[in-house]
């Protein structure tokens, strides 16, 4: 396996990443499309180069239409061609989550690379992965006025269902959640945090009985737009109506067997490279079971919205697809895109999707659908392995990909934090443990415990050798313990320093954090990214 650097998150204020430069993405976007075009790959017997053309019509139309259907949100083409072969389009996606300033980011950067190239910005909302998310974490000093965290639970569980069935029912609920979460933050000097500029559309989403990730995403995009990006947003399923789509399934259909080796065998390369232990990493290895095979899709329904892997066999009769629990369809060996359009238009008409896993949505975007593709720093680590898929089953290059986060911290005001050293506050634990004596200043009328610090310096001056030793050792022990009790003030003290210690680097990791959720910054976050995107472009790494 081809390893790529191991990116790294920065970790100071108003940092940002992004591999390759910026002004690097007019050479990326030409170097994209040559390849991608060259018409080297076929998918079902088609030619890639047709297929990007229909798919990029097909996303043009299926973003079109869902911008129309979501309040405040708009769809902002610029009166750029209809032909989008002659447009660039700069993509990027993500759930439909509260996700942190980093990954907001990278809207920001795709707007302004869009702009750059006179092309397209497209966000993609990952509307098939889990809905794990149904609380935050916010900082606050309501309890006993000291720096914490508080998780703050949206009071619904969303075990194994992916956001396209995500639904808040209970507005009250929401209500709740947005005034304890404004609660917390006023109480670390945070005022007005965007999640109360985000509620109404939030609110309007729940009421209209709207996927809450919905609701979500187009509460961020408005933020967007009102802030003058140029984005837009399009959930991933209403992408898979399109005749690319059905391509792509029926290419891994037909090829099961080698994506199965594929992917499992660049699993275990990456592995290897990486030094990984853990069986689930970087992601679990595809399974068999007897002439079934597991293959990188999902599959799930409405009426049983819990996600399944798709499994695939090869019978005399055709490839049967399964979830494990019902059979879902029989093809024939050799079928032909057109019968696989009606398996799959019997499939939809009963409410069973098939979705993509994680390196299967990501490479079908990369191939099809867009000219360059901005990842954050986990999809961007991970697409290694997309890239050797690709390059097994084609026998291709891979289209380049950009991978961008920033570092926002909170706006704490009026932090005041205790001592800053941990490994300082250890030793003199340590120090007050086996050698008390480093740590006292006796006060010159305390006889008895000068006396006693007396004894030892004598103890230390004179080491026996031998037997005699372990009798030392034990003198040294009791008047130790002698000293500790005598001078127990000091001991409380030194135990307090060390307990502030804590707090003060507990408060300072809490400060410093870049995971906490982009709704919960005042709006001054908003000219913080977009500012950072019209730095010094020529820059990949800019701590």
């Amino acid at each position: 396996m081809r390893e790529t650097p191991s990116y790294r998150a920065p970790r100071v204020d108003g940092a940002w990443l992004c591999e390759p430069a910026p002004n690097q993405s007019p050479s990326l976007i030409d170097a994209n499309r040559r390849l991608l075009n060259s018409g080297s790959v076929q998918w079902m017997g088609g030619s890639l180069t047709e297929l990007r053309q229909l798919a990029r019509n097909d996303l043009l139309n299926a973003a079109r239409s869902y911008s129309e259907a979501i309040p405040a949100s708009s769809f902002p083409f610029d009166g750029k061609s209809d032909d989008l072969s002659l447009t660039p389009i700069v993509m990027s996606g993500h759930q439909p989550e509260l996700f942190h300033a980093g990954v907001w980011f990278k809207n920001f950067l795709l707007s302004d690379l869009a702009r750059r190239n006179n092309g397209v910005a497209i966000n993609v909302l990952v509307d098939h992965d889990l809905a794990k998310r149904t609380n935050l974490e916010v900082p606050s000093r309501l309890n006993g006025g000291r720096l914490g965290k508080e998780v703050i639970d949206l009071g619904k569980q969303w075990d194994g269902i992916p956001w396209e069935f995500a639904f808040l029912d209970d507005v009250d609920a929401w209500e709740r959640f947005v005034e304890s979460v404004v609660e917390h933050l006023n109480s670390v000097g945070i005022q007005k945090p965007l999640l109360s500029e985000m509620n109404p559309l939030i609110r309007n989403a729940i009421l209209g009985k709207r996927p809450i990730g919905e609701g979500f995403s187009a509460a961020r995009h408005h933020l967007e737009l009102v802030a003058g990006l140029s984005t837009i947003e399009v959930p991933f399923s209403k992408l898979t109506d399109c005749f690319a789509w059905r391509s792509f399934l029926g290419e891994f259909l037909h090829r099961a067997e080698e994506v199965f080796d594929s992917l499992n065998r660049a699993r275990e390369q990456f592995r290897t490279v990486r030094k990984i232990s853990n069986p689930t990493q970087p992601i679990p290895s595809l399974r068999r079971n007897g002439s079934w095979i597991e293959i990188p899709f999902w599959t799930y329904s409405q009426e049983n919205p819990k996600r399944r892997p798709l499994w695939v066999r090869q019978e005399s009769s055709g490839i049967e697809l399964s979830d494990t629990e019902i059979s879902l369809a029989t093809l024939p060996s050799n079928f032909s895109l057109d019968v696989l359009t009606g398996e799959l238009a019997r499939l939809a008409e009963a409410g069973i999707q098939i979705r993509p896993r994680a390196l299967t949505t990501t490479m079908f975007l990369r191939m099809t659908m867009c000219d360059l593709f901005i990842h954050g720093i986990g999809g961007g680590l991970y697409d290694q392995l997309t890239n050797q898929i690709i390059r097994d089953l084609w026998t291709t290059d891979c289209p380049s990909f950009v991978v961008a986060t920033a570092t926002s911290h909170l706006p704490f005001e009026n932090l005041q934090t205790g001592p800053s050293s941990i490994q300082e506050s250890i030793h003199r634990l340590r120090d007050w443990r086996f050698t008390p004596e480093r740590t006292i200043v006796p006060q010159p009328d305390d006889a008895s415990g000068m006396a006693l610090l007396e004894t030892k310096r004598k103890l230390l001056d004179n080491i026996p050798s031998g037997e005699s030793k372990m009798g030392w050792h034990q003198q040294i022990a009791r008047l130790n313990e002698a000293i500790r009790q005598h001078f127990a003030s000091e001991g409380m003290r030194i135990m307090q320093y060390h307990e502030n210690a804590i707090q003060s680097d507990r408060e300072r990791s809490i400060t410093t954090n870049r995971e906490f959720s982009f709704a919960l910054h005042p709006k001054e976050l908003v000219d913080k990214l977009r500012s950072l995107v019209s730095s010094d472009h020529g820059k990949a790494l800019n701590y």
